[in-house]
C-alpha cells in the first residue's frame, strides 16, 4: 500500500448558518486516523489569526494533492450563487477540474441527486455514511477497486480449415495438399513482430482478380523494415504457392545473376545462353507457361524499371521494395516506424525476456529510438549479447551517442548498420544543396517542420543553398531527393523527419566541429515565432511550432557559445513560457521563463532590465496560481532593477507597480492594492497618455478594486474609462474590448441589474468565442457568468 503520510487532502464545505459541519470535522479526523494529513478551513483558522479566508482557500487547495468537495443543499445553493467562501472555491474547482480531474472526490453525506451544483453535474459523487467508504479509500489511495489479469501477449495458435470445394467422386480423401513450392527465400526472420496490418493488405492486394492488382510496391526508407515485411509475408503463404523467386534489384547485373540461379534450378543452365536479354527472355518463358507464382524485387533502386523482367502476360504475383516511392507499380504500401505495442513486444521477443519483461523501459527505449526497426534490432542484439538492462543501454546512447550504430557486429537480419543504411540514401544525392537542407532539418523538432520558414528566412542559410532558394520552384528542387529517398515527409508546408535520423546527422555535425546549421536554425525559429496570441489561429500556430522553437533554442544553448545567440535562445525560451501563459499553462510557463532566466542572468546580469523582464513574468505566473508571496518576491525583484536603472517613471516601472497592486486585490488588501494601482497610473497618464491601452488595463484594473470593496458606481466609472480607450484604440472585436464588456456585465450582475448584465456578457461571449475559441478560460468565465444568471432568473 502506498505511505500516505505526506499526503495532504484539504476538505471543502459549506458552513450552515455560520458553523461548520460536525461530520466534516469528524471525516476530517477519521481521514487523520487513517494516516492523511487533511485539514479543512476550521482548522488552519484555529492555528492562525487573523487568516484571509480568500488567500487560504486558494493557496491550500492549489497545494492539496487530493481535495475532498463535500457537497450538501446548502453548498448547492451557494455555489451555484457564487456566493461567499463557497462561490470563490467553486470558482478555483471549475477552473481547474477539467486539468486535475483526478484530485477532486466529490462526496456527500446527502442524497447526491439533491446536492449537485450546476456546473459539476454528471460527475461522480460517493455518499458517505458517518464512516469512510472502501470506495473514498480507493479514490484517495489511487488504487484500483477491481483488478483483471493483463492482457494475453499471445495469440493463440489456430489455423484456418482451407475449403477446396466438393471431392472428387470415390476419392478417398478430400483433404488439400499442400503445394511443393521451388523457392530461394533468405532464412525467415525469427524475430518478425507486429505488423499485421500490411501483411493483410499485401494480402488483400494481390487476392484481388484485378490486372492491376498483380503488381504491389512496398516503399520506405532504409532500415525501416520492408524487407523483412516482404519476407514474412512470402514464409507465411508459401505452402499456397509453386514457385517464390528472390531478386536482388538494386543494379540489373544483381537482376540477371538472381534470374540465371533461377534458371540452373528449373534445370535449364543459363551458360548456355548468349547474354543477359536471354537469360531474362528465357525466365520470362517459363513464367508465362506458369500461374500460382509469386517474383519478389527487393531494393529497387533509381533507374530500374521491373517492367522490362516480367512477361508481358502475368499469370503470377509480383512483389517490389524500393526505398524510393516514385519507383512503385502498382498499389503503393508506404512502410512507417513500429506501432508502441508492436516495438515494445519485438524487444521481448528478440531479447527473450517472457518471464521478467521490464515493459516500461522497454517503452522508454523503444520511444527513443524513435520506434526504428533496424534500431531496435540493434539495440536489442547488444542487449542480449551483454545481458545488460534497458536502462543500461539508454546511458550508453547518452554518453557514446549515434556512434553505438555505427558496429554491423549486432546486426543479423538486416544489411548494414543504422548510419550506414540513411548514409548510403545521402550518397546518392546529387547536389549537396540537398545535404545542406537535410542539416538543417535535423535542428528544428522531427514533426510539422515549416517549409515556409526556411523560404522567407533564407537570409541565414548557406550561400550555395541560399542561392538555390531563390525561389519556391527551385527549393522544391532540392527537396525533392530527400522526399524521394523516403529520409523526409512532406505533407503541403509541413515536413517530418525521423528523430533517430536527425541525432545521427547532429552526431556527425557536433563531431566536425560544424555548428552552422544549429545557429541557421536559432535565427529562423528567432524570426518565426512571434504571436500576440489575440486570435485562435494564433494560439493554434503557437502549439504546433512551438516544439521547433523548444529544440532551437535546447540545442543553441547546448552547443553555441556567443552570447548574441544565447540572447536569442533566452528570447525563444521567454516567448514560450508567455505562450503558455497566455494558454493558461502556468506550470508550464513557469518551466520556460525559468530557462530563459537561467541564460539572461549569466549574460546580463541581476540587475538588468531584461532579466527584470522574466522577474516580473514570473511573478505574474505566480499569481494567476494563487502564490501569493512567491508572486511579491518575483516582483520585488523586478521592481528594484527598473526603479534603480529605469526610474521611477518609467512605463516598465509603472507595469511593475500594477503588478503588485493586482497581489494586494487577489490577497483582498483593497486599500494596498489602490496605492499601488495609482502609483502606476500617474506614469502611464504622464508618459503614455490617456489612451494607450496599457493605461486602460490600468482604469480596468483599478474598477476591480472597487468592484471588491462593493463599490459599483465607482467600479463602472472606471470600467466606463477603460472601455473607451478600448473600443477606439483596439476596436470593438478585440479580445480585451471583450473581457471589458464582460467585467461591465459582471458589475451590473451584483448590483442585481440582470437585463443590463445579461446585455453585456452577450456582447463580450461572441467575440471571445471567435478570436479564443470555446474552450479558453476567459470564454469559459463568460459563458458560465450567463448560465448563472439565466439559472437565478429561472422561475424553477
Amino acid at each position: 500500500m502506498t505511505d500516505t503520510k505526506t499526503n495532504s487532502i484539504f476538505v471543502s464545505h459549506a458552513w450552515v448558518d455560520d458553523k461548520p459541519d460536525d461530520k466534516v470535522l469528524q471525516l476530517v479526523a477519521e481521514l487523520r486516523n487513517n494516516s492523511f494529513y487533511s485539514t479543512c478551513d476550521v482548522i488552519l483558522s484555529d492555528e492562525r489569526t487573523s487568516i484571509h479566508f480568500k488567500q487560504m482557500m486558494a493557496e491550500n487547495m492549489q497545494k492539496a494533492e487530493k481535495v475532498i468537495v463535500v457537497l450538501s443543499e446548502t453548498y448547492k445553493e451557494k455555489a451555484d450563487s457564487f456566493k461567499g467562501g463557497v462561490g470563490e472555491e467553486y470558482r478555483y474547482i471549475l477552473d481547474d477540474i477539467d486539468v486535475n480531474e483526478n484530485k477532486y472526490v466529490l462526496v456527500t453525506f446527502e442524497k447526491r441527486e439533491k446536492v449537485a451544483p450546476e456546473m459539476l453535474r454528471g460527475r461522480e459523487i460517493l455518499e458517505l455514511d458517518n464512516s469512510i467508504s472502501e470506495e473514498l479509500l480507493h479514490k484517495l489511495y489511487g488504487i484500483p477497486k477491481y483488478l483483471l489479469p493483463d492482457v494475453s501477449e499471445k495469440n493463440p495458435e489456430l489455423k484456418p480449415k482451407i475449403i477446396t470445394g466438393f471431392p472428387k467422386s470415390g476419392s478417398p480423401d478430400s483433404s488439400p495438399t499442400p503445394v511443393k513450392c521451388i523457392h530461394n527465400l533468405p532464412a525467415r526472420n525469427i524475430y518478425f513482430t507486429g505488423r499485421d496490418d500490411i501483411l493483410s493488405s499485401i494480402h488483400t492486394a494481390l487476392e484481388k482478380v484485378n490486372s492491376a492488382s498483380l503488381i504491389q510496391s512496398v516503399s520506405g526508407s532504409g532500415g525501416i523494415g520492408k524487407t523483412q515485411i516482404v519476407l514474412e509475408y512470402a514464409h507465411r503463404h508459401i505452402d499456397t504457392h509453386s514457385l517464390i523467386w528472390w531478386v536482388n534489384a538494386e543494379t540489373e547485373q544483381l537482376v540477371v545473376n538472381d534470374y540465371s540461379s533461377f534458371l540452373k534450378r528449373m534445370g535449364q543452365p543459363a551458360s548456355l545462353l548468349d547474354d543477359s536479354a536471354a537469360i531474362i527472355e528465357k525466365v520470362c518463358g517459363i513464367l508465362e507457361e506458369q500461374d500460382n507464382w509469386l517474383l519478389i524485387f527487393d531494393n529497387v533502386d533509381e533507374g530500374m524499371n521491373v517492367q522490362d523482367y516480367l512477361p508481358s502476360a502475368i499469370s503470377g504475383r509480383v512483389l517490389l521494395t524500393s526505398r524510393i516511392s516514385s519507383c512503385h507499380i502498382g498499389k503503393l504500401i508506404e512502410v512507417e516506424v513500429l506501432e508502441v505495442e508492436e516495438a515494445v513486444n519485438f524487444l521481448n521477443n528478440r531479447i527473450g525476456e517472457d518471464k521478467d519483461f521490464d515493459r516500461e523501459n522497454a517503452k522508454k527505449l523503444a520511444d527513443r529510438l524513435g520506434r526504428f526497426p533496424l534500431a531496435l534490432e540493434q539495440a536489442a542484439a547488444y542487449i542480449a549479447e551483454n545481458k545488460i538492462s534497458y536502462e543500461k543501454y539508454e546511458k550508453l546512447l547518452d554518453e557514446i551517442g549515434t556512434g553505438i550504430f555505427n558496429s554491423d557486429t549486432y546486426i543479423k537480419d538486416y544489411k548494414y548498420p543504422v548510419t550506414a543504411t540513411w548514409h548510403i540514401s545521402i550518397g546518392k544525392f546529387k547536389r549537396t544543396e540537398s545535404v545542406q537542407l537535410l542539416n538543417l532539418l535535423s535542428y528544428f523538432a522531427p514533426d510539422n517542420i515549416p517549409f515556409s520558414w526556411i523560404l522567407r528566412q533564407k537570409k541565414f542559410l548557406a550561400e550555395n543553398l541560399k542561392n538555390s532558394f531563390s525561389n519556391e520552384f527551385s527549393a522544391n528542387e532540392i527537396l525533392k531527393p530527400l522526399v524521394k529517398y523516403s529520409l523526409v515527409k512532406r505533407d503541403g508546408d509541413c515536413l517530418s523527419i525521423h528523430r533517430l535520423f536527425q541525432e545521427v546527422i547532429r552526431d556527425s555535425l557536433k563531431a566536425a566541429g560544424d555548428d552552422t546549421y544549429v545557429a541557421c536554425v536559432l535565427d529562423i525559429v528567432y524570426e518565426e515565432f512571434r504571436y500576440k496570441y489575440d486570435t485562435a489561429e494564433e494560439r493554434q500556430s503557437f502549439t504546433q511550432n512551438v516544439p521547433h522553437a523548444i529544440a532551437a533554442a535546447d540545442k543553441a544553448s547546448e552547443l553555441l557559445k556567443d552570447d548574441e545567440q544565447l540572447e536569442k535562445a533566452a528570447r525563444i525560451y521567454h516567448e514560450i513560457g508567455f505562450g503558455f501563459y497566455n494558454l493558461a499553462n502556468y506550470d508550464e510557463a513557469l518551466r520556460w521563463y525559468n530557462k530563459a532566466l537561467a541564460i539572461k542572468e549569466k549574460v546580463f546580469g541581476t540587475e538588468h532590465p531584461d532579466t527584470a523582464i522574466t522577474y516580473n513574468n514570473i511573478a505574474e505566473v505566480y499569481r494567476r496560481k494563487g502564490d501569493y508571496d512567491k508572486a511579491l518576491k518575483w516582483d520585488n525583484k523586478a521592481l528594484a532593477i527598473r526603479e534603480k536603472v529605469l526610474g521611477t517613471e518609467h512605463p516598465d516601472t509603472a507595469i511593475t507597480y500594477n503588478n503588485i497592486a493586482l497581489i494586494y486585490d487577489s490577497k483582498g488588501d483593497y486599500d494596498e492594492a489602490l496605492k499601488w494601482h495609482n502609483k502606476a497610473l500617474l506614469i502611464k497618464e504622464k508618459v503614455l497618455g490617456t489612451e494607450h491601452p496599457s493605461t486602460a488595463t490600468t482604469y480596468n484594473n483599478i474598477a476591480g478594486v472597487y468592484e471588491s470593496k462593493g463599490d459599483y458606481d465607482e467600479a463602472l466609472k472606471w470600467h466606463n474609462k477603460a472601455l473607451e480607450v478600448k473600443e477606439k484604440v483596439l476596436g470593438t472585436e478585440h479580445p480585451d474590448t471583450a473581457i471589458t464588456y464582460n467585467n461591465i456585465g459582471w458589475v451590473y450582475d451584483r448590483k442585481g441589474d440582470y437585463d443590463e448584465a445579461l446585455k453585456w456578457y452577450n456582447k463580450a461571449m461572441p467575440i471571445l468565442e471567435k478570436v479564443l475559441g470555446e474552450n479558453h478560460p476567459h470564454t469559459k468565465l463568460v459563458k458560465r457568468n450567463i448560465e448563472t444568471l439565466l439559472e437565478a432568473q429561472s422561475p424553477n
